[in-house]
């Protein structure tokens, strides 16, 4: 009976593999791979984190500062929105905008521009930062 089965089993996947055959993965696009380096406009070659922002745009976050793709060349966040040279401690997409850490200061902005804010601003005058945490 169990050899009745496993011969039913094997004449059904035979018979359905043409099906499997002509409906091979396909994609919309056309997919291609392309290497980008300093060439393109990537302020350097290390990169560290890529995040994307709800409008599309591509940001990468290098060794010397942030980089968007505007589809055909990198453009360096640091040459042209004046933001540090540096690699940032953390990147994060939100909406259409990109949240930068660096030491204390948080970046936010876009192509259009970037803001810095002091993460210290937001805290009271009388904060002790050694009474926030407890050692023990």
């Amino acid at each position: 009976m169990n050899t009745r089965y496993r011969t039913f089993f094997w004449l059904l996947l035979l018979a359905a593999s043409p099906l499997f055959a002509e409906h091979h993965l396909t994609f919309s696009q056309a997919w291609r791979w392309i290497r980008f380096d300093t060439e393109e406009g990537l302020p350097a070659n290390n990169i560290y984190h890529i995040v994307q922002t709800e409008d599309g745009t591509v940001w990468a976050n290098t060794a010397r500062g942030l980089a968007w793709y505007d589809g055909y060349v990198w453009h360096s966040a640091a040459n042209e929105l004046g933001l540090p040279s540096v690699r940032f401690h953390k990147t994060y997409a939100i909406g259409d905008k990109i949240f930068a850490y660096l030491t204390n200061v948080i970046w936010i902005g876009n192509q259009a521009g970037f803001k810095s804010f002091s993460v210290f601003e937001f805290l009271p005058e009388d904060f002790n930062f050694y009474e926030a945490v407890p050692l023990d």
